[in-house]
């Protein structure tokens, strides 16, 4: 009970031992589990008082014994040099101080000089005060005499010699506890005469007892003036007994461990306290002011007593910061300063969030500190002058549910409000969401990131055992064929020898070498880590030893491994001992082999994903981002995908691929040039068929003019287009382009460029479609003579303008209309800040997340205006903080894709399937039309050639019908080469044949060439312009055959532009031929 007594035991049993015991040697041994760890045990006898276990000795034969409680051990190992053989603590499993140093349990073993044939525990070694006592006890080691702060020594009064440095060090290091008789100006206890012998020291707790009196002095004298009433303030009771404390309060400790043993049953004795140095805190007991010693703090927690000195119970305010670092007291969390060997009590959540006003903690010397957000108003007061709970005193945010304080008021902002109705999770902060893949314990975060729906685990057996790749699944031929061969080979981690433990993983893989990037968890552990990944490494890198994760795994079995260090196992399927455990590089977590390289971050340092080759880091910078919240993982097959999956849009905007709208410079160059070229020819027709209609002579040249007038017109709007995209990509945006990309994609420019895109194709083709129609017409009634030019002639033209335009502009604009934003709107962006959702989120993604947070629900459709409403529902709206909701962008039905081109690549699940193809069959209806009329056109001139007889004027209209026929079929193969290898795309792309959402900036190239082309085909001033300045050039180069062959092509243009316009004008062309 009171130090020394643990030395008189241990002498005790040695004298027994001697007298009694006898040689004996193990029979039958066997490896299992003792005192938590595994020991090659042998024999085990018990008595009434002590129980005796004789062990073999890891790897080898010479065996040994242990008396318990004693812990005094007869033999000791010689190949032990560790002294794993002191792992044995039946009264402190799991509670084990692990070195895995040069001592791997706590205690080292002594082969004792005083007592030959006696091996102690350095403990037992301890409390017979032969460490440090400036004299090498033990045969096998120094290790008593090491370690010692200094060697000088003491004499005390009573003439003992006490090691310097154990002088007033709150522990009793002799077995009178002098040692801390005389500290800090205080005497505690008093010297007396004792037979014969002058200074005896008597310790407080000895005096005004009956018990002991080999250690009161001969006169009485501490036990004079001992008042032992229920009324004597220095006075308590003791099992029942009334005694005395004397002669000061707060005495140190009474064992050599620093624990306190109690004087009193109520501690009365540990109040007010004599010695300031010895006081933790100040508080009221019983309604008075007083201060308690620092021994009591965290007393009765330890010992789960329901007791307290204080009344509001403060010092047994106190947690387990970890299972390394045991029972403190929570003012001492959260100082800067490290209490705990491992970091714990600075490393819990509630350090993340600390007011910026400090004070005084009650218990602890760190001075003015400031103190988590989570005591401010709880009921106890944690500052020496009680502000913490005065609430007026501190910044708050939110209402009701999410009223909360917080560091600043000037950050307040919404919060996302946790699902249910439980309690304790009311809301997250918003730079907490999504950090992991849980929310408030909800899996929302996973369910909109879809691609962390992985397979994480492999087929296992045998008792977890044996592991099977998928690869080489039974049953599997075909993909066993595929992947070569599958072989067996044994796996454990670190490949050491571990005593007592035979059993390995079995794992069946393919025995050739394969790209793991599509691999996860137990999949990627095991195939990496037997060396059978292409370019991958093993992302094991901490060993399980014993001390690491001492919170989890409580039934812990701990055993030797290569002879040098502590490993843990654990127990499965009733024998089976497993490792198959990754150490965080915090140490303080394990998790298994399924959480490993499974794009999530379990360890909470990253140290689970940042060695595996199958992923790629996003937001991966020095400091990390509070907007993006930690630290994100994403496929490594996803990066540069063209679709965002990081929230800060790395994984496509890195030094491998920055996403530009036009993204080669091919693309680039080819925009400026095509866009320039049809703006310009376009517009000079436009101004010089404007400038001549109104000299149109009859009304087939009225409507040719007008109708190449709206085709320039539309080909002039697309060249418009391709200059502004041009613009935004090259100037506005250039490189910085990928990080804005969901601004553009979601502006109101992007939509109307598109629309002006869509209006110009749209009506250029529908005016070719017309004006081949009316060719044809005027070809086929050839015998009919053109009427004038009349007002109602220009009113029915406006006519037919008015309803092109129409048709046109509701085709480019209804896609766009609020009206119909159920049918066209893509997806929405929506506030990087709300963490849910990343990049674009369509329709489908957002409802599984809904359902996910709300629960069942149901299959209806909804609008987008109620998915908002319940998206918004899943946050708070509190005062006149940012609200985050009202920052989503919609994308809308030009937003696909960053060149804003109508959406032609369409799902076959897409609601927006029927408009599209409904457009994309009357463009095809169209071009049908165009070819079909003007291949009518030349089998009707070809025949009126053939009936005229075979005149100079035949021979003149055959050849002004040849140039024709060439002129169309440039106009046929145009149009075919840009529409129909499109239609054919967007029908391979709708019925999952291929996949061309990334192909519109190669179909914005295509799609506007007849823009350019147009211009040429249906009129000549435009080959005028080029070829008089090249006549000129040419003048000079006459004899050049290339340039030679250049202008008769142009004249050749020139000519068949002339003679398709004088066929049309004249309309009866064929019918001359026919009277010649």
């Amino acid at each position: 009970m009171f130090a020394g007594q643990l030395g008189y035991s241990v002498i005790l049993f040695i004298l027994v031992t001697v007298c009694c015991s006898e040689e004996t040697f193990p029979d039958s041994c066997r490896i299992e589990e003792q005192g938590g760890f595994l020991q090659n045990v042998c024999k085990t006898e018990i008595t009434p008082s002590t129980k005796i276990i004789t062990n073999r000795c890891v790897h080898s034969d010479e065996s040994y014994t242990i008396q318990l409680p004693a812990g005094v051990f007869e033999g000791l190992c010689s190949n032990d040099p560790h002294f794993y053989q002191a792992c044995y603590y039946p009264d402190k499993s799991g509670d084990i101080k692990i070195n895995n140093g040069y001592i791997l349990c706590e205690y080292y073993l002594c082969d004792s000089k005083k007592y030959p044939g006696f091996v102690f525990s350095s403990n037992v070694l301890e409390s017979l005060r032969e460490v440090c006592n400036n004299e090498t006890d033990c045969i096998n080691t120094d290790l008593d005499e090491s370690g010692c702060t200094t060697k000088e020594t003491t004499v005390m009064p009573s003439g003992k010699s006490v090691p310097s440095f154990d002088i007033c060090d709150e522990k009793c290091d002799t077995f009178s506890c002098e040692d801390e008789a005389n500290c800090n100006g205080f005497t505690y206890g008093i010297y007396c005469e004792k037979d014969g012998k002058k200074n005896n020291y008597v310790a407080p707790w000895n005096m005004c007892t009956d018990t002991l009196e080999y250690m009161h002095c001969d006169n009485g004298e501490d036990k004079a003036s001992c008042s032992r009433t229920n009324n004597s303030e220095s006075s308590c009771s003791h099992q029942g007994k009334m005694r005395q404390f004397f002669n000061f309060t707060c005495v140190p400790p009474l064992t050599g461990d620093s624990t306190y043993w109690p004087l009193c049953d109520d501690h009365k004795d540990q109040l007010n306290c004599s010695d300031p140095s010895k006081a933790g805190l100040t508080c009221f007991v019983n309604g008075s002011l007083s201060t308690v010693s620092k021994y009591m703090i965290c007393y009765n927690s330890e010992r789960d007593i329901d007791k307290s000195l204080c009344d509001d119970g403060i010092e047994n305010k106190c947690l387990a910061a970890s299972k390394k670092c045991g029972t403190i007291h929570q003012h001492l969390l959260c100082d800067k300063t490290s209490d705990c060997e491992d970091g714990s009590d600075e490393e819990r959540s509630i350090c993340r969030s600390l007011t910026v006003r400090t004070c005084k903690r009650r218990v602890g010397n760190a001075g003015e500190l400031p103190i988590p957000l989570d005591w401010l108003v709880d009921g106890v007061e944690d500052c020496t002058n009680g502000i913490d709970e005065e609430a007026w005193l501190w910044p708050k945010c939110g209402v009701d549910r999410t009223r909360r304080f917080v560091t600043s008021n000037g950050t307040c902002e919404n919060v996302f409000l946790c699902p249910g109705n439980d309690p304790t999770l009311k809301y997250e902060e918003l730079g907490n969401i999504c950090t992991g893949m849980d929310v408030c314990g909800h899996d929302v975060c996973s369910v909109s990131r879809n691609f962390l729906d992985i397979r994480k685990t492999v087929l296992s057996s045998d008792k977890g055992l044996t592991k099977r790749i998928a690869f080489c699944l039974k049953g599997l031929v075909s993909l066993e064929f595929l992947h070569g061969e599958c072989d067996k080979e044994h796996f454990i981690f670190p490949n050491d020898t571990f005593f007592g433990i035979n059993n390995t993983t079995q794992v069946i893989l393919p025995n050739e070498t394969t790209n793991c990037d599509s691999m996860f968890g137990e999949q990627y552990v095991f195939t990496s880590c037997l060396n059978k990944c292409e370019n991958s490494l093993c992302p094991l890198r901490n060993v399980p030893r014993y001390e690491v994760c001492m919170d989890q795994y409580p039934k812990r079995i701990g055993t030797l491994a290569n002879n040098e260090y502590l490993a843990f196992f654990t127990r499965s399927h009733g024998d089976i001992l497993n490792n198959r455990y990754f150490v965080c590089d915090n140490k303080v977590k394990c998790i298994e082999y399924s959480q490993v390289c499974d794009l999530i971050d379990d360890c909470g340092d990253a140290s689970d994903e940042i060695n595996c080759t199958n992923n790629f880091q996003c937001n991966k910078t020095d400091s990390i981002d509070p907007l993006f919240g930690g630290v994100n993982f994403i496929p490594k097959y996803k990066k540069c995908d063209e679709k965002i999956d990081c929230i800060d849009f790395s994984d496509e905007c890195n030094e491998s691929c920055s996403l530009r709208i036009l993204k080669k410079p091919l693309f680039r160059g080819f925009t400026w040039f095509m866009g320039l070229a049809a703006i310009l020819a376009n517009f000079i027709i436009m101004v010089k068929s404007l400038y001549t209609l109104r000299n149109s002579r009859n009304t087939i040249v009225l409507i040719n003019k007008s109708l190449v007038i709206i085709i320039s017109l539309g080909d002039f709007f697309v060249g418009c287009y391709l200059i502004t995209i041009a613009v935004y990509d090259g100037i506005v945006y250039k490189n910085g382009y990928c990080t804005k990309q969901m601004i553009w994609l979601t502006s109101w420019e992007c939509s109307v460029v598109g629309a002006l895109n869509t209006f110009g194709s749209q009506i250029s083709l529908f005016s070719m479609t017309l004006l081949s129609t009316i060719r044809l017409y005027i070809i086929w009634k050839s015998t009919k003579i053109p009427g004038k030019v009349t007002w109602m002639t220009w009113l029915q033209v406006l006519l037919g303008v008015i309803l092109l335009v129409t048709a046109s502009l509701l085709i480019a604009i209804i896609p766009i209309l609020h009206r119909f934003e159920d049918f066209f709107v893509n997806g929405e962006y929506f506030a990087p800040k709300l963490k849910l959702f990343i990049g674009s989120a369509d329709k489908k993604d957002i409802i599984k997340v809904l359902k996910s947070y709300y629960g069942r629900m149901k299959d209806i459709t909804l609008s987008w205006s109620m998915i908002n409403t319940m998206v918004g529902g899943m946050f708070s709206h509190d005062l006149s903080y940012k609200d985050h909701i009202t920052e989503t962008r919609k994308v809308h039905f030009y937003g696909n894709d960053g060149v804003c081109l109508f959406k032609y690549f369409v799902d076959q699940d897409d609601p927006q399937r029927v408009f599209v193809w409904s457009i994309l069959g009357l463009n095809f209806f169209s071009f049908i039309s165009i070819s079909v009329s003007y291949l009518l056109i030349i089998l009707l001139t070809r025949k009126s050639t053939k009936n005229v007889a075979n005149t100079k004027t035949n021979k003149n209209a055959s050849k002004r019908n040849s140039r024709m026929n060439r002129r169309i079929a440039i106009i046929i193969t145009t149009d075919f080469l840009c529409w129909i290898p499109f239609l054919v795309i967007c029908c391979l792309h709708s019925l999952e044949i291929i996949h061309a959402s990334n192909w519109y900036a190669t179909s914005m190239i295509l799609l506007p060439i007849n823009s350019v082309i147009n211009p040429l085909i249906y009129d000549n001033t435009v080959t005028k312009l080029i070829t008089g300045p090249v006549n000129k050039v040419t003048s000079l180069v006459s004899n050049s055959a290339a340039v030679r062959s250049v202008l008769s092509r142009a004249e050749v243009v020139q000519v068949e532009t002339v003679e398709m316009d004088r066929i049309v004008e004249e309309g009866a062309g064929a019918k001359n031929l026919r009277r010649v």
